[in-house]
């Protein structure tokens, strides 16, 4: 979530709404699929083994960066 909040102000979105504008450059979403290890350790990359039916999203979804 602090990625997408990052990323947000970097290509200066105003919105937590323009979260699904970053999901919709797929080069970005492969990139900080590939790099979040390395930002935020090896254990945070298993954290789409946590959910059910495996990780969907890159980024997280605006009414969750919201709350």
């Amino acid at each position: 979530m602090l990625l997408a909040l990052l990323l947000l102000n970097i290509f200066g979105y105003d919105h937590v709404a323009d979260v699904d504008m970053l999901a919709i450059d797929k080069a970005l979403g492969q990139l900080t699929t590939r790099l979040e290890p390395d930002l935020f350790g090896r254990r945070f990359a298993r954290l789409d083994r946590r959910h059910r039916g495996g990780r969907k999203r890159v980024f997280s979804s605006p009414r969750s960066i919201h709350d």
